[in-house]
């Protein structure tokens, strides 16, 4: 089989991802919105995403002057003395008083929207709490509406959650077909439902392990279901049932899109099937069009695909406090060829001192060993950890963080909505206050790392623990990946200990280093312990520190 899973990985992030710079101003104008009607609107009460916003779905607009929107859900007091009419009113007035958005708010049925001409536009829709169930309003009936909450993004991420986190990656790939082909409409809210059905809860991800897989697994089922329905059935909200998203349609445009689904399935089976490598790239080609995949370098594309590396992640730390250091780790050639073979979505900017770009996490925990593969061969692939995910970052050469290592922002705010989902402040993500993040801790900032060293012992695994909180959940990370260090003093305390256990073993320096890391003590702790003795005052000083059985979790 040919699954080609770089080629989508890379086609994702070239042209059906959001572009992380558009995404950086969409993040913040939707905050400044947000934190304006908290401290204005009376009654406000709290704010959350929704839409293809919460749910990491939103994927980049045709054209790059063409506008898209965002959902925002805000809270606000129930008062019995409003007509429904009235809590729109009140959340126009309220952004109609500010001079950053007189002239951009506009009044529709439900909501009041802020539109940034040909950027995007943020649906500010007000809604209360009363006798247990979620109300919206309609200005134009002045009626009120149930609505489900959370309900339907809990729902999608569940099912998120089993697919390995494949799940809203097709439906980006789908959406991205609708919007791109042009060969069917369907409302996004009703597409994505379909895709969401494809997946029971009761299995596992065997279906959904990379994203071709998922996607073939999703268009087949939806076919299947699709062909036993010649007639439109009721596709309702699976967290609101008396709400039915095929309202919008009529089975002119249903039986439309069911041929079209059949017409995918088939066309997507067999570039999926097809064992020759340039055969199979030009059918993803004629489906997806001319961004997809190579037809010249399939030698570099193959390269990507190396053995696995093994290594001992570090635990990531969190601090309140973002000190900033200057200094640089410098790039070879070496550095940049290993880079662009192992992370071919990263790029280098060598003046500005900047690696940024789309980074690509394929890799599987073994809690046995305590080790973190890194790459996809079949033996990654099949273990129950392996994951498959893309981060937008950025990484700052010219700047330290206290630790020593060079500052890593993660700019596609995944790790914001994570946080916005699991109600907690961001620091438990381990993530700094300005968003860069808290990679782990380096006694006074002394050992020197390569770039490889940096990226696969720190920066992979932190955002490998950061995909699986985000589809397993935060407290499934805590329990089953390695340990971190808690917040602040008691974390650098708890790496201190660690320094002292280390120290104990009275290694040589060119003994493997008792972190387990696999380097020689030379390469790795020795210049850590000898500071730490240094500080301590004495070496003996280090022995007479509280033994240990292991860190805390947290």
């Amino acid at each position: 089989m040919t699954r080609r899973v770089n080629d989508f990985s890379k086609f994702m992030s070239e042209h059906v991802n959001l572009n992380p710079s558009r995404y950086e101003r969409l993040k913040r104008s939707d905050k400044a919105v947000s934190e304006y009607l908290s401290q204005n609107l009376v009654g406000f009460r709290r704010t959350e995403r929704q839409g293809s916003y919460a749910l990491g779905t939103t994927i980049r607009p045709v054209k790059d002057t063409d506008e898209y929107d965002l959902d925002r859900l805000v809270y606000v007091e129930y008062d019995r003395s409003k007509m429904p009419a009235d809590y729109i009113d009140d959340v126009y007035r309220c952004l109609k008083a500010n001079g950053n958005y007189a002239d951009k708010v506009q009044m529709n049925t439900r909501c009041v929207t802020v539109n940034y001409a040909g950027e995007f536009k943020t649906d500010v829709v007000p809604c209360i709490t009363h006798n247990g169930s979620h109300f919206i309003f309609n200005r134009v009936t002045n009626d009120r509406e149930v609505t489900d909450g959370r309900g339907f993004r809990d729902w999608f991420n569940e099912k998120n959650r089993i697919t390995n986190g494949n799940l809203k990656l097709v439906t980006r790939l789908l959406k991205y077909l609708r919007d791109h082909k042009q060969t069917f409409t369907a409302p996004s809210v009703l597409l994505t439902t379909l895709i969401g059905n494809t997946v029971d809860d009761w299995e596992w991800d065997t279906d959904f392990r990379t994203i071709p897989d998922a996607l073939l697994t999703v268009i087949t089922r939806m076919d299947d279901f699709l062909r036993s329905r010649p007639s439109m059935p009721e596709i309702r909200n699976p967290a609101l049932p008396t709400e039915t998203f095929t309202r919008h349609w009529d089975q002119a445009k249903y039986s439309h899109f069911r041929d079209m689904v059949a017409s995918y399935a088939s066309r997507i089976k067999e570039a999926y099937s097809d064992g020759d490598e340039q055969s199979s790239v030009r059918k993803w080609r004629d489906l997806f069009g001319e961004g997809f995949g190579s037809l010249s370098a399939m030698s570099a594309t193959a390269a990507t695909a190396a053995a696995p590396r093994i290594v001992k992640p570090s635990k990531p730390y969190a601090t309140a406090t973002a000190q900033r250091l200057s200094g640089r780790l410098n790039l070879g050639q070496a550095d940049l060829e290993w880079l662009t073979a192992n992370f071919p979505n990263l790029g280098y900017d060598p003046e500005a001192g900047v690696i940024e770009g789309e980074l690509d996490v394929r890799a599987a925990y073994d809690s046995e060993q305590g080790k973190l593969h890194i790459g996809s061969d079949g033996t990654t692939a099949s273990m129950d950890s392996y994951l498959h995910d893309a981060f937008s970052i950025g990484i700052e050469l010219d700047t330290l963080d206290h630790s020593g290592w060079p500052t890593v922002y993660e700019v596609g705010g995944r790790h914001a909505q994570l946080a916005d989902r699991e109600n907690i402040d961001t620091i438990d993500l381990h993530f700094y206050p300005d968003g860069a993040c808290c990679l782990g801790l380096q006694f006074l900032a002394d050992r020197r790392m390569t770039l490889k060293e940096f990226m696969d012992e720190l920066v992979v695994p932190f955002f490998y623990r950061l995909a699986y909180a985000d589809i397993h959940g935060l407290a499934a990370a805590r329990q089953y990946l390695w340990a971190e260090y808690p917040h602040g003093d008691q974390g650098l305390r708890a790496y201190l200990l660690d320094l002292a256990d280390i120290a104990r073993h009275g290694l040589g320096r060119n003994d493997p280093c008792a972190c387990g890391s696999g380097r020689k003590y030379k390469r790795c702790h020795l210049g850590e312990v000898d500071r730490f003795k240094q500080v301590a005052g004495a070496a003996g000083r280090a022995d007479r520190l509280p033994r240990r059985s292991g860190l805390s979790r947290r």
